[in-house]
């Protein structure tokens, strides 16, 4: 039996990963000589690596700048990661509802190790809008989605995803240790629903509710944003009350035994 040497490959696999990942949302668009530098390799190497994820559809070329982009390709893997949840479409029927009844932006999202992702966003209709795009990625601390899939977790699972005893911030208000996200992180579990207060960005505050879905045990959430400017106590209750209502019906749907459990010590 002859054993192939697949070193080689894979090396070329994860640079090809590396170079999709150099495309964000700050960065739609990035030429061969950008590659090259972000990766630290020869253009040469970089060209034959793109040439291949554009054959394959994976990335295509602006025509007349001859820059890369991402290309459809990804597009239909990622909605293949969606439409193999069986919980997406109703997070999808929530967000709409949210949006339907408050006028605000709306998401779902998923925990991706620290950081949350995007999966889908629905618009609002207020004058002052802030557009979270499906794709883009957050520390979870910082957002109302990942507080409220952090608190979903053992405590110790949460210490292991942030080691180090800062945490970045993304504005003046974020959390700035773990000592203070496990504090907020019990808040959370305590009053069902998690907020994040200009901690992603200044003047929009969110608040967000998470979910497994059983039994899969996958675990989701949806989050509802609005600016702060002209918002009244009672505007926020309307918010919120929406927000935990929509969490009433997905939870229900879903038999998640978390939301369950408080769902009937609300009615006693």
């Amino acid at each position: 039996m002859v054993l192939i040497p697949y070193s080689g490959t894979l090396k070329t696999v994860q640079k090809a990963i590396e170079l999709l990942r150099c495309f964000d949302a700050a960065h739609p668009t990035l030429g061969i000589a950008d590659l090259s530098r972000r990766l630290g390799l020869p253009r040469s190497v970089v060209h034959r690596i793109a040439a291949t994820l554009r054959a394959e559809g994976l990335l295509e070329q602006e025509p007349q700048t001859r820059r890369y982009r991402i290309g459809i390709a990804l597009f239909d893997l990622g909605a293949r990661y969606t439409h193999r949840h069986r919980w997406f479409p109703l997070a999808l029927d929530a967000v709409k509802d949210l949006v339907a009844a408050t006028g605000h932006a709306a998401y779902v999202g998923v925990l991706a190790g620290p950081d949350i992702v995007v999966l889908a966003a629905e618009a609002g209709a207020h004058r002052v809008r802030l557009v979270v795009k499906p794709g883009e990625r957050f520390p979870a601390y910082a957002t109302a989605i990942g507080k409220a899939l952090l608190a979903r977790l053992p405590v110790q699972t949460v210490r292991s995803l942030y080691p180090a005893p800062t945490l970045p911030a993304l504005t003046r208000a974020t959390i700035r240790d773990v000592p203070a996200l496990l504090a907020e992180l019990a808040r959370v579990r305590g009053r069902r629903y998690a907020v994040a207060d200009q901690e992603t960005f200044v003047g929009i505050k969110a608040a967000g509710v998470g979910f497994t879905s059983v039994p899969e045990e996958e675990r989701f959430a949806i989050s509802i944003s609005y600016p702060l400017a002209g918002l009244t106590r009672q505007d926020e209750r309307r918010i919120i009350a929406a927000l935990l209502q929509a969490a009433d019906r997905v939870g229900r749907a879903l038999g998640d035994p978390w939301w369950a459990a408080r769902l009937g010590v609300a009615r006693r």
